[in-house]
């Protein structure tokens, strides 16, 4: 199927089960707008020949079948013709390419179309990929020549894993520390990490969230950039909130960390852009490289005063507890090389992160009580 794409802008809200935040919760049209790219474009154009041709014949035949297994939600059809035809539009869901999908009969859609003016069809349907659309000729009004056709969709393209009903996501960005690295796994109740304390806590209200944890172990701020140019972060999801931490493994130059956290927050801008932010300076090292650290929290804290958005805040998460007391987990190496150390806090550390987290994120607002 032909098409052109062109961005459209994504519509977060903040959704929880006991208490709306926004007007309303996102329609299925809203998620799908969020999730996916508007698209429009020809389903295919024809020729019909009138009396030469029996009624009730097809003559365009186009395919849901984008290039990557996208799925298709057609909001419009649009129907032109230089003759007064009436037409059936016939939606066939998998018939070719994935066989017919179980319980799922044809549409049809009648389309009385005058020559010259155009026809439109409110579809409102999401078409699995491989879907085939028909246009048959019902009845042919005039049969002084063929009636030149044209056939177009106005339509949104969709990650396969789009689900209208979902939960409302709440993501991490970061490094190991935001991974939990240093913290205990139990399969009964895996939410020792100060994200997972966090998200688990709203779980516990009743909100209807779901955690996505996309931190990566040893990540510098400039491996996040490569991440956040490859799609990494492009979550098929309703993000509610975004958690980023960064700043435990040094980057080349202060520059550096710059540049790529201004490029980092512009993509939170664009594609999450009613997401609320959350920019989490780290705890301290306890070695010469919490020097490097020092400059990160400033840089953080005047990027995000600088961009001045309601929705992004910086945390300064060395305030979360005293580093220097052993019960924390960190452990001081060779000041200089940081050789025999401990960046990770342990399981109390991250109980003290996650209630620092909580006491700013019940005072801001993040989630409303």
């Amino acid at each position: 199927m032909a098409e052109t794409g062109f961005p459209v802008v994504m519509k977060n809200n903040i959704v929880p089960v006991k208490t709306v935040f926004a007007a309303t919760p996102l329609s299925r049209l809203e998620i799908f707008e969020q999730d996916g790219t508007a698209v429009t474009g020809p389903v295919g154009s024809g020729s019909y020949a009138g009396p030469a041709n029996a009624t009730n014949t097809n003559i365009i035949l186009g395919n849901a079948a984008e290039v990557g297994g996208f799925n298709l939600y057609v909001k419009t059809f649009t129907l032109n013709s230089t003759k007064d035809v009436d037409f059936i539009v016939r939606i066939s869901q998998g018939a070719g390419f994935l066989g017919t999908v179980a319980g799922t009969a044809d549409r049809l859609f009648p389309a009385k179309v005058k020559a010259g003016m155009p026809f439109v069809i409110h579809v409102n349907q999401l078409l699995i990929w491989g879907s085939n659309i028909y246009l048959y000729v019902e009845k042919f009004g005039d049969a002084s020549g063929n009636a030149d056709v044209k056939f177009y969709h106005d339509s949104i393209k969709l990650f396969q894993s789009t689900n209208p009903f979902r939960q409302y996501s709440h993501m991490g960005i970061g490094d190991s520390i935001m991974k939990g690295i240093g913290t205990s796994f139990i399969p009964s109740q895996p939410y020792l990490s100060h994200f997972a304390l966090l998200y688990k806590y709203y779980r516990d209200l009743g909100y209807d969230v779901k955690g996505i944890n996309k931190s990566v172990p040893g990540a510098t701020i400039e491996d996040i950039v490569n991440l956040v140019r490859w799609g990494y972060y492009d979550v098929s999801s309703n993000v509610s909130v975004i958690e980023f931490s960064i700043g435990t493994n040094v980057s080349p130059s202060d520059a550096s960390f710059t540049a790529a956290l201004k490029e980092i927050l512009d993509y939170f801008q664009s594609h999450y852009p009613n997401a609320k932010k959350l920019i989490e300076a780290p705890v301290k090292r306890l070695d010469i490289k919490e020097n490097n650290i020092v400059n990160y929290r400033a840089i953080m804290s005047a990027a995000v005063t600088s961009r001045a958005d309601p929705n992004t805040y910086y945390l300064d998460l060395s305030s979360a507890f005293d580093e220097l007391d052993p019960q924390y987990g960190i452990v001081m190496g060779d000041y200089n090389t940081g050789v025999g150390g401990n960046v990770h806090f342990n399981d109390l550390g991250a109980k003290k992160v996650y209630e620092f987290k909580k006491t700013f994120c019940i005072a801001h607002n993040i989630f409303p009580e």
